[in-house]
Order: C-alpha cells, then structure tokens, then sequence
C-alpha cells in the first residue's frame, strides 16, 4: 500500500495546514487537491512510483513517469524525497537521480537540483536537509550537503555545503543569513 503518512503530510503542506487531515478525510482531501492542483497530482505519481519501485514493479512506474514528463514539465527522477514536498509552478524542475531530498521540501519553477562534475571527474548530486525552501531558478549542483531550514534565494547557484538556519544568495551562492545574523555575527558570538 502507498505510505498514507507521507500523502497526509503532502496534504497538509498543500493547505497550509499546522496538522493533517484524519483518516477519513484524507481520501477526500486527495481527490479535491489532484482535481483543483494539477501540481498535487504530480506529486501522487511520484508516491505511486516510490511504492511501485519498492514492490519490484519497475516497468509499471516508466509508463507514470513519461507521461509525468510530457505533461508537467518536471524531471523527478530519485525516489529519495520526503514527505511534505511542495511545488509551485511547476515548470522546468529537474531533479536528478542521485539527489537526496528531506522533509517539508518547497521548490519554485526553474529549479535544479542536479550533478556536478568534481575536480578528479566524479559525479555528485546533493543531499538536502529539511524544510528547505528553493527560490525561482536556483541551481543546487554537486556532492554537497545542503542543512535544515536554509532558505535558497532566486537565481542562486549553489556549489558548496551550506549549514542549518542558514540563507544563500548569489552567484556562486553565498551565505548571508545564519539564524538570522550575518555570518560575522554569528562567528562573533561562538568565540
């Protein structure tokens, strides 16, 4: 069976909601969200690909997945991302296979999440902590860690590890916020 945990939280971030609907409304909460939010729908052809791959059923997923790529514009293609995933405006998202997403993920349009070619030729994607907001047209490439509850501005390219609290800007992304503080501060109050 699909983790009714993970759907049920994807429905609560799509409201907007501080808890998730009960079980008996949460089949009613999915029907309306994939019928009103074409973006919640792609989202459940992703949970059903997850599940899918789990059981062994590979080829019945490739059919879900093309037809995903035709219609929404959105390249998914690692099964490792948490609950609570949220697009807006899902045009021209690409994430690669490799990457490894956390919980409460929230991506605007443009967004790239991909590989990087490092310094000896290997191939890295990055692993994203939780509640991580991506802005518009941000680029997150490379074998690098992205913490928990960094906010990444728009157009950033992202090419290094970034730390929890923390917000990036920039090309090449720089870190200009941890916890609130410029990073001068925050050095500041650790010595």
């Amino acid at each position: 069976m699909i983790d009714l945990d993970t759907i049920r939280e994807d429905v609560r971030r799509m409201h907007g909601q501080a808890t998730a609907p009960g079980r008996r409304q949460l089949w009613f909460q999915v029907f309306r969200l994939a019928w009103k939010e074409p973006l919640f729908f792609r989202i459940l052809v992703l949970r059903h690909y997850q599940w899918s791959n789990r059981k062994g059923l590979r080829n019945l997923p490739l059919m879900w997945i093309a037809n995903f790529r035709l219609k929404a514009y959105v390249e998914i293609n690692t099964l490792a991302i948490g609950p609570g995933l949220r697009i807006y405006h899902g045009d021209g998202i690409v994430i690669a296979s490799g990457a490894v997403i956390g919980r409460g993920m929230t991506l605007e349009h443009q967004v790239t999440i991909g590989n990087r070619i490092g310094h000896e030729g290997e191939l890295g994607c990055p692993t994203i902590g939780d509640d991580v907001f991506i802005g518009v047209g941000a680029k997150v490439l490379g074998a690098i860690r992205i913490g928990n509850n960094v906010r990444i501005g728009a157009n950033a390219v992202v090419l290094h590890d970034v730390p929890d609290n923390a917000t990036v800007v920039g090309v090449p992304g720089k870190v200009v916020r941890i916890a609130g503080m410029c990073p001068e501060e925050a050095d500041a109050e650790t010595d």
